[in-house]
């Protein structure tokens, strides 16, 4: 991991601390937080615009959390809220509630 992931050369790596290897990994760790921030922004915008599309047809309107679930949804409640299936989503999305 040291050589293919965090770019140290095996000399490189055999000359560390481990003071030092665990900078290494604490940088490593927060490059893969930052790179997951990352992809759930693009997720983020993405089930926002779905919840906006469904709740304008929809008697029942959802919240974005029940399309697409993403990491801190989970930090910030607890609660579970139940997956919609996609026949659930396009039965909602039906102006006459069934298709």
């Amino acid at each position: 991991m040291a050589v293919s992931e965090m770019n140290l050369s095996p000399s490189e790596f055999w000359d560390l601390s481990w003071y030092e290897f665990g900078l290494y990994l604490l940088r490593f760790k927060k490059k893969g937080e930052e790179q997951l921030r990352l992809h759930e922004s693009g997720w983020e915008k993405t089930r926002i615009l779905w919840a906006t599309l469904v709740n304008s047809y929809a008697k029942h309107p959802v919240k974005p959390k029940e399309l697409i679930t993403l990491s801190y949804d989970k930090e910030v409640s607890e609660v579970k809220t139940p997956k919609l299936t996609p026949e659930e989503v396009l039965k909602r999305f039906s102006k006459n509630g069934n298709k």
